[in-house]
């Protein structure tokens, strides 16, 4: 084998650079303006939401909030749907 030994700094310096939050949030809303349809994410499991961000979340639905989501401006929204024990 061919090991070669690098020095902390030397490893730390050949990482690629971090992506800027700005720069994420950027692609994501330019994402976001190229759908065409509305997306529906519904989700069982209370511990999805934590990583949504930027899509507004319902926590229950009916018909009217239903109609409400359809009529919105947003193309991405996230219902969980909470079972009752």
């Amino acid at each position: 084998m061919n090991e070669k030994i690098i020095s902390w700094d030397d490893f730390i310096a050949a990482l690629p650079s971090f992506i800027s939050k700005n720069k994420i949030n950027k692609k994501w809303h330019n994402a976001v303006k190229q759908i065409k349809e509305k997306i529906i994410v519904l989700d069982d499991d209370p511990t999805g939401i934590q990583t949504v961000h930027s899509v507004p979340i319902y926590t229950f639905w009916h018909f009217s909030i239903l109609r409400q989501i359809m009529r919105d401006k947003h193309k991405v929204v996230y219902i969980l749907q909470i079972h009752e024990l």
